[in-house]
């Protein structure tokens, strides 16, 4: 193919689109200042081409480098620390770059031991942890360096030999987008050439292997035992097994070679490759075509989990992830196939729990994850699963929250930072943890975390992780919880219309009055968060529902596939709940209304409504939400109050005179504005706070 010139010149001359950059190949690090155009500039048009394509489906974000660097540097802290280094060591040895500390033994130990880490990822997008491993590891083995501790016998190719090394040995990756997976591969080639500083430039490696696309969830649970000798007895048993080693040696052999070879060669290798890979995933799966929809991380990468036991425990050593934000509303097709395959995948999951719960399959025993996902697992209802495996099959060694800190997304989440072995803990668990704000995070460092038993933030291993609460508060919450019963025991409590529903019910979503179907005897107005003001109800407000406007929605229960349950509950008079406010937020529904997402009820109460009315409001419980789920809170200020929350909400039996005096308040408010409303709180909270025998302070704190 023949380029005219008049392209170059467009490009690269004087009046050209790239002329006026200073390009390099070498990635800085977060302290370096260079002017000029990296390699991450890849992930950073990943990151916008995805905005304006597919962003919104695959919940991809790109992660500022600082916070790569620092969960890289953790997980390299914690494997050295599997490999017997003490912890102050390794800390020095990869935070500080100093091997004073360092015996002879303990270098020689950390060589060898780095030389054959397994790090994933397996959300890889453009590679910014495969680049971010790669620099560590870097960087630690020069340190290392001496004569019986190096890649080449010459000097000059050092430096290529050991960056190469890695790339062909060490890092992993797989993403569901061949655009992302290129990149990655793109920027991995773009830093090994700036080592290559001969006079004949060293052929690139070929990554297809090693940075694989595919979908990391719908294969089979790597962590399955394989059955590999299918009904084989005896001496027949013996030669499979024979079989099974010399294909697995003669896969690593052609792969080695493959990554080196180019042209004819590299062609005529991948014809013996193939062939021999499908091979073992016939022994492996009973098939010996690859299905493309699901990744057989067995077969794959055979090397992390089909090696001899004796040699190396099977499993990746590291998983690190920014796994995509998905809510699995929006997943139509795998939905269900997930919530089959995995536990976690519980109520209204977003995907990355999915990826917490496979990176755990993923490990060899004791092996390390470090996740950066949305806070919002450590509190939903839908974390529950997650949170009970991370704390019993696993262990939790840290937690950092960023839901305070400005830009490190620009997706519209709050961030944390979660670290976990995978092996579980025998008696009690330490948990570092952190709420950082502001700019904190671009100084982030180990020091930032505080030592805390997971029992002082979690009653139980499924409840939420309630990384704000201190002694004092604790205290708190046990003197509010005296002598009460949680609500969600006193009637009946629920949510309104399910994420997985939400869309099916559209067609039934009309305008009052404007509607035969809203004339029959079924036909309910829907309530939205916005419709549900403290004390009452608001009606006639624009509410923009499915893309379109309506003034007063109502729907048609009788023709939608919902439960007899669902109608009933939404047909009986009930106390509507916000599920996203700025406040806690109750209101009494007396002509019975459908609830749509994000809103709960509770029916049949067996307490007085108006006085769980003027408690559901109260200053008392805004505080006991501030100090349970603040950190879930959604970026731009608005809190989450999930039907977890409302049904632990404590609820004291009060005297008939509380209640004969809160109705009388009740009844002769008008709170039909903000001002209005804070007044009869004012009123009724002296009621409350003297039954529950807290004081104003406590409760402004």
């Amino acid at each position: 193919m023949k380029v005219p010139e008049e392209v170059f010149e467009a490009l690269l001359g004087r009046e050209g689109l790239f002329y006026s950059y200073n390009f390099t190949v070498e990635e800085s690090s977060p302290l370096d200042v260079q002017v000029a155009v990296d390699p991450e500039i890849l992930g950073r048009i990943f990151e916008q081409l995805t905005i304006s394509g597919k962003r919104h489906d695959t919940g991809s974000y790109y992660t500022p480098r600082g916070i790569v660097q620092f969960m890289c540097r953790e997980a390299v802290v914690a494997y050295l620390g599997g490999t017997g280094l003490r912890e102050d060591k390794a800390r020095a040895f990869v935070y500080d770059h100093s091997t004073e500390e360092l015996t002879n033994k303990e270098g020689d130990r950390a060589f060898e031991s780095l030389k054959v880490i397994k790090v994933v990822d397996p959300a890889c997008g453009s590679g910014a942890y495969l680049l971010g491993m790669l620099q560590e590891l870097y960087a630690l083995f020069a340190l290392l360096q001496r004569q019986d501790r190096k890649f080449s016998d010459d000097p000059a190719k050092e430096d290529h030999q050991r960056k190469l090394h890695i790339i062909e040995n060490n890092i992993y990756g797989v993403d569901l987008q061949a655009f992302a997976t290129n990149t990655a591969m793109l920027r991995l080639w773009l830093t090994l050439l700036v080592e290559d500083t001969g006079g004949k430039p060293q052929p690139l490696p070929n990554l297809e292997y090693k940075i694989e696309t595919g979908d990391s969830l719908l294969g089979p649970d790597p962590s399955e035992p394989i059955n590999w000798r299918r009904g084989a007895k005896g001496d027949q048993a013996l030669l499979y097994d024979q079989s099974i080693h010399l294909t697995i040696d003669e896969l690593r052999r052609l792969r080695s070679k493959y990554q080196d070879s180019h042209g004819g060669a590299k062609t005529q290798v991948k014809r013996e490759y193939e062939p021999k890979l499908g091979e073992l995933r016939e022994k492996v799966t009973g098939a010996g075509v690859k299905d493309r929809a699901k990744f057989d991380w067995r077969v794959e990468f055979f090397d992390v989990f089909l090696d001899d036991p004796k040699k190396r425990t099977p499993g990746f050593d590291v998983v690190l992830a920014n796994p995509p934000y998905i809510s699995a509303r929006h997943m139509a097709v795998d939905k269900g196939l997930l919530s089959q395959m995995y536990a976690s995948a519980y109520g209204s999951y977003d995907i990355y729990v999915v990826f917490m719960e496979r990176a755990l399959q993923l490990l060899r025993s004791a092996g390390h994850m470090v996740f950066i996902t949305s806070n919002k697992y450590l509190v939903a209802d839908y974390g529950k699963k997650i949170r009970e495996m991370l704390a019993t099959s696993a262990t939790i060694l840290g937690i950092i929250d960023l839901a305070d800190c400005r830009g490190v997304f620009s997706a519209l989440v709050s961030p944390a930072i979660t670290f976990a072995r995978n092996a579980s803990c025998s008696g009690s668990q330490t948990v570092r943890v952190a709420r950082l704000s502001g700019s904190e995070w671009e100084q982030l460092s180990h020091s930032m975390l505080i030592a805390q038993q997971l029992s002082d933030l979690q009653d139980h291993f499924a409840a939420p992780i309630l990384l704000s609460v201190d002694s004092k508060k604790r205290g708190l919450l046990q003197r509010l919880e005296k002598d009460a019963t949680p609500l969600g025991e006193l009637g009946n409590l629920r949510t309104g219309v399910m994420g997985f529903d939400y869309w099916n019910v559209e067609p039934f979503v009309h305008e009052l009055h404007e509607s035969p179907a809203c004339d029959g005897p079924h036909h309910r107005r829907l309530l939205t968060n916005s419709q549900i003001a403290p004390y009452s109800l608001k009606f006639g407000m624009p509410i923009r529902l499915y893309k379109d406007s309506y003034t007063d929605p109502c729907i048609d229960l009788s023709s939608t596939t919902l439960s007899e349950e669902t109608v009933a509950f939404f047909e009986a008079p009930k106390i509507a709940l916000r599920g996203v406010a700025r406040e806690c937020t109750a209101a009494p529904d007396t002509e019975g209304c459908a609830l749509l997402v994000a809103v709960h009820g509770i029916a049949q109460s067996r307490v007085d409504y108006d006085f769980l009315i003027a408690l559901l409001n109260s200053a008392l419980v805004n505080r006991l939400h501030r100090i349970q789920f603040y950190g879930a809170r959604i970026p731009q200020g608005s809190l989450r109050y999930p039907i977890s929350f409302w049904a632990d909400v404590p609820v004291r039996s009060p005297d008939p005179e509380v209640v004969t005096a809160l109705k009388s308040l009740m009844a002769k408010a008008s709170p039909t504005d903000h001002g209005e409303a804070a007044k009869l709180r004012q009123a009724l909270d002296t009621f409350l706070f003297d039954m529950y025998e807290v004081t104003p302070a406590e409760m402004m704190e």
